[in-house]
């Protein structure tokens, strides 16, 4: 795959934070409602982008052992993070994103070598920055800027990665 069909792929993905951010100043009510179903949305899409993976390097029985187990962890973690009902400093929050989206960009970058799952990536990618904008979102503090310098990780690590492997070929 050429470097501008790669961007592009990976920009597209990370784009989902970005509809994340509008979808929570179209729909600012809702927000609260639905804080909980977003929590749940983007742990689930986080543990598929993880069991593709796995899947792809060939850790099948890891797989259907792992996936419900990280399931069932993140079920017991949203229980317990509704009844401690914190929130993280928001530089704590902006680390922890930074983090989880370069680990994303390494995701899609390991998915770059069969087209099937660098699509299964991509929109998985996509789609988890739906919640993750959503919840990101601070309205007191305008903070889109900096949650989407922070998402910008994804496509630094997804870029230099694909650069320093076929530099080195």
């Amino acid at each position: 795959m050429q470097l501008i069909n790669y961007a592009l792929t990976a920009l597209v993905a990370n784009i989902g934070i970005v509809f994340g951010i509008a979808l929570a100043y179209i729909a600012k009510e809702e927000i609260d409602v639905g804080r909980n179903y977003f929590i749940i949305i983007k742990d689930l899409i986080a543990i598929m982008i993880l069991a593709a993976i796995m899947n792809m390097l060939g850790f099948y029985a890891i797989v259907v052992i792992a996936v419900p187990v990280l399931v069932l962890i993140g079920l017991i973690y949203i229980q317990y993070r509704k009844k401690s009902n914190k929130k993280a400093k928001p530089c704590k929050q902006a680390i922890i994103r930074a983090i989880t989206y370069a680990l994303m960009g390494i995701a899609f970058y390991i998915s770059s070598k069969e087209m099937p799952y660098l699509i299964m990536i991509s929109s998985l990618v996509f789609l988890y920055g739906f919640p993750e904008g959503t919840l990101a979102t601070d309205f007191k503090k305008p903070n889109k800027w900096k949650i989407i310098l922070a998402s910008s990780s994804f496509l630094i690590t997804a870029i230099v990665l694909y650069i320093i492997t076929h530099i080195t070929a």
